[in-house]
């Protein structure tokens, strides 16, 4: 069956103390829940339910229509109600009911109809059925058999903006005596109302209230301003009203600047008075001792001690209450338990491709995305996320690091701006992010006094340090901090306390970097603000200066690792300070300080390479060989080199050529002979490209000769491998077999598993050649498996070009045909073109499929090729 669509009626079901009944009775409940759960499955198949979605022994049912849901409510009520629980004595379920439209994909519903109905359930009591007024006014005069409803009256139910009139089902075999719905109206709370949905969160919930109805006693949720700690916290009361006898209460600090206020704005919150001749204080201890309830205190962070003192008397006093407190820093007392509140999740967009057909739907699935549509609404009701507006949208909630409050007020700017016109002015976020609304607590109106309130709440120390992390790009290590970060009122000693004072402060994260190493990081709006505070200080060059300097000496010592065998492990080390080394090459260059440029680009050429960074490697080098400045012929050489190997490996052959002539006149000059030679080898490589096979041997047997003489293993594998591809086109396949798998062995004894790949690429050419398709395919996979370890998706192009050779070999066509559709997809994304050589095997491969199979055909396959991932390329038939 079909689910069903459009306007859809839901019935949702929980069974009522469950928890209480699985330690009360171990041994036999699961039989109990396994029959309930085969009574309620045959009541739902019956009646035309289509259960979505169980979690736990909750089931969440989709109906077409009202009618037969009533019917299977008080059905499923009556059959639960006959049969004999054995020694459970009874399992009860409360119900609820509610009709509305909600948004389908794939076997699941999403929408406020689904939080609604969720709401309705909450409030019912074991063995009842509440009904919603929407779905009461659809049956009114036409109500299932022997079945009626009685008006509750209206409910503000947990989490819900707009009150719900509640209807009670009621029918023979149906109880009918309740106490009022378990709502919001009538447990005690002083709860507001919210006018907007909220959005995720939902194991920050679980968690809050897993603790609270556990043995903690005091939770702090901890995070950065921004973050959603206060609603999380309203939210998560709400959802626990019903724990609470004696009710759930919310106590706002941000705008209490008294510490000696503290007591008396808590007993304002309780609705109680204080009593003469007794200090707020007591009269609070003995409120507490008597009564079992949550408090939620809000914006505890400027109030920290006489909060903090407060809630060890509370919890001194009595075991009854529970503290939930929300603070950009911990109380830091006995007996407390913190929660970080991080931003929302967030869409990675440095891994997904933007112009994929169903990237609107899979960024529609993001935390960050859903609260920014909502909003959105909100302001401009006929905001939709679609092809158009997603890639913008996307960026506003990246940038913005899926922060609330900023998501928010990026969404209110939609009254006068698009979405394209927002994410182009997030550079100046502080002036763009700010709101009129009057609701709001003043350091939340404006994006601006939002850090300004975390900002004023530092140490002298504190602040130093803060703004001078701001030089760093995309995280630091504690090794850096310490080496770039002191001066003279900050000393490299004291530097671990007084970051553990930022991180404390929810100012800095701590985080695990590619590598494993443990790395601090700001959030980009917290980093903006650090950095214009670095800006004002009159600082910035001088630290500018010393994280160059560093980066510098990193880059050389790393340098080694990126061809050797332990070349994954440092790679990951370079990933994690990518942005940091491209800022300090950029501000060497636009200091003029071009041998440090040099030096800096020179060390991290091969990673980038590696990682497919190549326009922007090349981009790089570029700037730096049109400096005017005089620089070593040593270091304009390995610059040359660099910028020859970017160029060949975007395809652009003439430039590549030229790069790789200078490098070898610049390194013969310096008296680099492994340089030159490697130069040497490269113009051979390009020569065959490029259909010049003479030229080309020429070339290797050069670099190879001076390769032996130096006694350097790389350039001697590198021209074996040159020479196998010549005798290749020359037709001797034994002899190129032979030259490739002697330049292998060599490889591999140097444990460089990059050129590896390369190697085995041409292994597998030959192997195809020789009609050894298994060889060809055993190569290729290996070579698969080094470009996904070292992340170097920039190959898969010519992977899937030689896969689709194999195939063709084989007599596979279809499977060839889709290959190539996978290869010419990659070949688009990346930018890349075919060289000579290339264009011809893609020709020869496509003349062997168009014998084989009609053309609509080809064309068809082709296309099914270009939605394959990259991934599942073994998996292709």
């Amino acid at each position: 069956m079909n689910p069903p669509q459009g306007t859809v009626t839901f019935v949702f079901t929980d069974i009522v103390g469950s928890t209480r009944l699985w330690e009360k009775h171990p041994a036999t409940m699961g039989a109990a829940v396994r029959r309930h759960d085969e009574l309620l499955r045959e009541i739902f198949a019956r009646t035309g339910g289509h259960v979505f979605k169980t979690v736990g022994d909750a089931f969440c049912v989709a109906f077409a229509g009202p009618h037969a849901a009533l019917t299977a409510a008080g059905d499923v009520q009556r059959r639960l109600a006959a049969e004999p629980w054995e020694d459970i004595g009874a399992l009860t379920v409360r119900i609820g009911v509610h009709t509305g439209t909600a948004e389908s994909r794939g076997n699941d519903y999403f929408g406020g109809t689904l939080n609604r109905v969720a709401r309705i359930e909450a409030a019912a009591h074991a063995s009842q059925v509440l009904v919603s007024g929407v779905t009461r006014e659809l049956v009114r005069d036409n109500l299932p058999g022997g079945l009626g409803l009685r008006a509750l009256g209206e409910h503000r139910l947990k989490s819900l903006d707009r009150p719900e009139h509640l209807f009670q089902l009621t029918g023979e075999g149906l109880p009918g005596d309740f106490p009022p719905p378990r709502s919001m109206s009538v447990l005690p709370n002083n709860l507001p109302s919210q006018s907007t949905s909220f959005i995720g969160r939902t194991t920050e919930l679980e968690a809050i209230t897993r603790q609270l109805s556990g043995t903690t006693r005091l939770l702090t949720l901890t995070g950065t301003g921004g973050t959603g700690k206060t609603r999380l916290a309203m939210e998560a009361g709400a959802a626990m009203t019903g724990l609470f006898p004696g009710g759930v209460w919310l106590v706002e600090l941000a705008l209490i600047t008294d510490a000696e206020r503290v007591p008396s704005a808590i007993i304002a919150s309780l609705d109680l008075r204080e009593e003469p001749g007794r200090s707020a204080r007591e009269t609070l201890l003995e409120v507490l001792r008597r009564q079992e309830m949550l408090l939620i205190l809000d914006n505890c962070e400027h109030l920290i001690r006489p909060v903090a003192s407060l809630v060890a008397d509370f919890l001194k006093a009595s075991p009854k209450p529970r503290i939930l407190a929300t603070s950009r820093s911990s109380l830091g007392i006995s007996g407390e338990t913190t929660l970080p509140v991080p931003p929302l999740g967030i869409f990675d967009l440095h891994r997904q491709p933007l112009g994929a057909p169903d990237f609107a739907r899979r960024l529609a699935e993001s935390d960050a995305v859903r609260l920014f549509v909502e909003r959105a609404k909100a302001v401009r009701p006929d905001f939709v996320l679609d092809a158009g507006n997603a890639a913008a949208v996307a960026e506003i909630c990246s940038r913005l690091d899926g922060i609330p409050l900023a998501l928010e007020l990026a969404a209110a700017r939609l009254r006068l701006l698009d979405a394209k016109q927002i994410a182009s002015r997030l550079a100046d976020r502080f002036r763009l992010l700010r709101t009129s609304d009057q609701e709001r607590l003043p350091h939340q109106q404006t994006l601006q006094a939002l850090v300004d309130w975390s900002h004023d709440l530092l140490t002298q120390q504190e602040q130093i340090l803060f703004r001078r992390l701001a030089v760093f790009a995309g995280g630091r290590t504690l090794e850096a901090i310490e080496t770039v970060c002191p001066c003279e009122t900050l000393d490299e000693a004291d530097i671990l306390d007084v970051l553990h004072g930022l991180v404390e402060k929810s100012l800095i994260n701590v985080e695990t970097g590619e590598s494993g190493e443990q790395r601090y990081t700001m959030i980009e709006s917290v980093w903006h603000y650090a950095r214009v505070r670095l800006q004002d200080s009159g600082e910035e060059d001088r630290l500018r200066d010393a994280h160059a300097r560093y980066f510098l000496a990193w880059a050389e010592q790393a340098e080694p690792h990126f061809s050797k065998s332990d070349q994954a492990v440092w790679l990951a080390k370079f990933d994690d300070d990518l942005f940091n080394l491209d800022t300090a090459i950029r501000w060497f260059i636009s200091r003029g300080a071009a041998s440090e440029a040099m030096r800096l680009l020179s060390a991290v050429g091969r990673p980038m390479e590696t990682r497919g960074y190549l326009t922007q490697g090349l981009g790089l080098v570029q700037s730096l060989l049109d400096l005017p400045a005089e620089t070593p012929p040593a270091l304009r050489a390995k610059t040359e080199f660099a910028a020859g190997r970017f160029s060949w490996a975007l395809d652009r052959y003439d430039a590549a050529r030229k790069h790789f002539q200078e490098s070898e006149r610049l390194a013969f000059l310096a008296g680099d002979n492994k340089l030159a030679t490697s130069c040497i080898i490269f113009l051979g490589f390009l020569d065959r490209d490029n259909g010049q096979v003479e030229d080309a041997e020429a070339s290797f047997l050069r670099g190879l000769e001076q390769a032996r003489a130096d006694r350097n293993q790389v350039a001697e594998a590198l021209a074996l491998g040159g020479l196998s591809r010549v005798e290749a086109d020359r037709g001797h396949l034994d002899e190129s077999r032979r030259l490739c798998e002697g330049a292998l062995a060599i490889h591999r004894t140097l444990g460089d598993h990059y050129v590896i790949g390369f190697v085995l690429w041409g292994l597998a050419r030959t192997a195809i050649a020789q009609g050894d398709i298994t060889a060809a395919e055993i190569a290729l996979r290996e070579w698969a498996g080094i470009s996904a370890s070292l992340r170097s998706q920039w190959v898969m192009p010519y992977l899937l070009q030689t896969l689709a050779s194999a195939a063709c070999a084989d007599g596979r066509f279809e499977r060839a045909a889709r290959l190539l559709g996978a290869a010419e997809a990659q070949r688009d994304r990346f930018g890349f073109r075919l060289s000579v050589t290339e264009q011809a095997d893609l020709e020869a491969d496509l003349a062997k499929i168009t014998t084989a199979l009609p053309p609509e055909q080809i064309t068809a396959l082709r296309n099914e090729g270009r939605d394959i991932s990259p991934d599942s390329i073994w998996m292709v038939e």
